[in-house]
């Protein structure tokens, strides 16, 4: 469940998940709820963030994040103020990483990022998936981006007395500190007596977090599988990373890839061109803060990034 309120109309939005379908509620201030709409079936209960552009040309929109399996797709809920129009429109995969992913939370400021859980077999954890800043990009370039995966457990500096952690939820309410709220699930290790079922008690936490979650050079390296081909292909924010590696699998004939570089997105691409055959690791020294991989058949690639 994810909730913005809307001043001019003295309502909070509410979104969620229910089983397969997301909806949307909206609430007067005293929390009695004025109506609410089914937006989606076919998805998992992994929660609708929501976080409205407030812009010109995009008042009426919010920005919202979902998952499916290991797969992050970016969404829009169109007419996000009004019941009786309000729609959502997905804009496509943004990043392959994790296993499973499932419940999230997106941030627009001071970057594009979602912060996942991952229901790992050994771990519950939670991490990152990190974009550009909106202040450098346009609604077009927003639908071509990619998200670079990092752990975000190094910079959260928890131990093993939190034995799984997921449902991450960003926020600088209510004093104005930045901080990540989360579940722990302390018993799930161990069965309950009663039951002999899994313990799934549910521990709020809180942790103060500081501006290196929205840094690529924090996580050390950044990473994202893809599904590449000349019409599917992301833009990703590298910044300033010190290499790309990007490893190409799936290659059965000659397939020609090209790595086009921007500095930013105004700039013309600089494209370098290669002919593969075969698992091949390509390495590009000091690339440009936006990078894009293509190739002339569909091949699978793994793109890292090291700062």
């Amino acid at each position: 469940m994810r909730a913005v309120y809307n001043a001019v109309r003295d309502q909070f939005i509410v979104t969620t998940t229910h089983g397969n379908s997301g909806y949307i509620y909206y609430f007067r201030p005293d929390w009695t709820m004025i109506t609410f709409k089914k937006i989606i079936d076919g998805v998992g209960d992994h929660s609708i963030p929501i976080r409205p552009f407030g812009c010109y040309g995009k008042n009426h929109d919010a920005l919202t994040i979902m998952t499916k399996g290991q797969h992050l797709m970016l969404a829009e809920i169109d007419d996000v103020d009004d019941v009786d129009k309000v729609t959502l429109r997905q804009l496509g995969t943004v990043a392959r990483w994790g296993k499973s992913n499932d419940v999230l939370d997106l941030a627009t400021v001071p970057r594009l990022a979602a912060f996942v859980e991952e229901d790992a077999t050994n771990k519950w954890l939670i991490h990152s998936f990190l974009g550009p800043s909106l202040g450098d990009i346009n609604y077009d370039f927003l639908k071509q981006v990619g998200l670079l995966h990092g752990s975000l457990m190094p910079l959260l500096g928890l131990d093993d007395e939190l034995v799984q952690v997921g449902h991450p939820h960003y926020t600088l309410e209510p004093d104005g500190v930045p901080k990540l709220l989360f579940a722990s699930f302390r018993d799930s290790w161990s069965s309950t007596p009663s039951t002999p079922r899994e313990g799934y008690a549910h521990e709020i936490w809180s942790i103060e977090v500081g501006a290196e979650i929205f840094k690529n050079e924090a996580y050390g390296v950044l990473s994202d599988r893809a599904l590449i081909s000349e019409q599917a292909s992301r833009w990703y924010f590298v910044g300033n990373a010190r290499t790309l590696n990007v490893l190409l699998t799936g290659i059965n004939d000659a397939v020609d890839v090209e790595v086009a570089e921007k500095a930013n997105v105004e700039d013309e691409e600089v494209v370098t061109r290669y002919s593969v055959k075969g698992k091949t690791k390509l390495v590009i020294e000091s690339p440009s803060p936006y990078v894009k991989v293509s190739a002339s058949l569909p091949i699978s690639a793994t793109l890292s990034a090291v700062y």
